[in-house]
C-alpha cells in the first residue's frame, strides 16, 4: 500500500512538472531523451520499489549482523583469537562484496541499454503502426521491414551480451 501511494504522489508531482510547461514539444526533437513519457513511467517504478527494497534490505542487515556476530563470538572456541571467526566472515564477505561489483558493474549499462533499444523498437512498431497508409500506398513494407529489424538486432545483440555477462 505504501509502494503505491508513493507511485501515486510521484505520478502526480511530475505529471504536474511535464503537462503545464509543453517539455513534451520543446523535447519532440532531442535525441538525448528517449521516450520521456515511459521514462517518467517506468522509472518511477524502477525508483520507489529499489528505494523500498534498499531501505528495508538495510534495516534488515543491520538486524542479521547484530543476531550472527552475537552468535559467531559465543560458539568460537575460549582458546581461539577474540572476534577471529567474525573477522573471518567478515573478510569473506567484503571480498565476496567486491568480486560481484567488479564482475556485474557492466550489467547497469547493459540495463539502461536495453530500455533505449526496446523504447526505440516499440516507437518504430508505433511510426509503422501510425504510418500504415503511407507504407502500403509507397509499397515500402520491405524497407519498414529492415528497419524494424535493425531495430530488434540491436535488442538482441544487447541481451546477448547481458547474457555473457550474467
Amino acid at each position: 500500500m505504501l509502494m503505491i501511494h508513493w507511485k501515486d504522489h510521484m505520478t502526480r508531482y511530475f505529471q504536474r512538472i511535464w503537462v503545464p510547461h509543453s517539455y513534451a514539444f520543446k523535447m519532440k526533437d532531442d535525441r538525448r531523451l528517449d521516450n520521456p513519457d515511459q521514462r517518467i513511467q517506468e522509472d518511477i517504478g524502477h525508483f520507489v520499489a529499489s528505494s523500498y527494497d534498499l531501505t528495508f534490505g538495510l534495516l534488515d542487515a543491520i538486524i542479521q549482523l547484530g543476531i550472527y556476530s552475537f552468535m559467531l563470538v559465543k560458539v568460537q572456541p575460549k582458546s581461539a583469537f577474540p572476534g577471529l571467526l567474525f573477522g573471518i566472515a567478515l573478510t569473506y564477505t567484503v571480498l565476496g562484496s567486491v568480486v560481484v561489483h567488479w564482475i556485474g558493474k557492466d550489467l547497469a549499462i547493459l540495463s539502461w541499454q536495453g530500455e533505449r533499444y526496446g523504447g526505440h523498437f516499440r516507437a518504430e512498431l508505433r511510426r509503422v503502426h501510425d504510418q500504415g497508409e503511407t507504407v502500403a500506398a509507397l509499397r515500402s513494407h520491405d524497407a519498414e521491414l529492415m528497419r524494424l529489424q535493425s531495430r530488434f538486432e540491436d535488442l538482441k545483440l544487447n541481451k546477448w551480451k547481458g547474457m555473457i555477462l550474467k
